[in-house]
């Protein structure tokens, strides 16, 4: 009986030790595929912030050329 317990728990330890590091890889893989849709996000942030900030100077330039016209 005492064999049979102690398969058990051994059984269990060896899958908890597997998940620990299933659970490790996927984090190392995962962590850099978060970090660069963080940057590409960041990076579409600024360009259309850029964007909207040239249409404004396309348009306040387009109305002043009107004015004068």
């Amino acid at each position: 009986m005492k064999a049979g317990v102690l398969n058990v728990i051994t059984i269990v330890l060896v899958f908890l030790k597997l998940f620990k590091v299933l659970a490790i890889s996927w984090w190392l893989v995962l962590t850099p595929t978060f970090i660069w849709l963080g940057l590409a996000l960041i990076g579409l942030i600024i360009v259309v912030a850029i964007a909207d900030k040239a249409n404004d100077i396309i348009n306040t330039v387009s109305k002043s050329l009107d004015d004068e016209l």
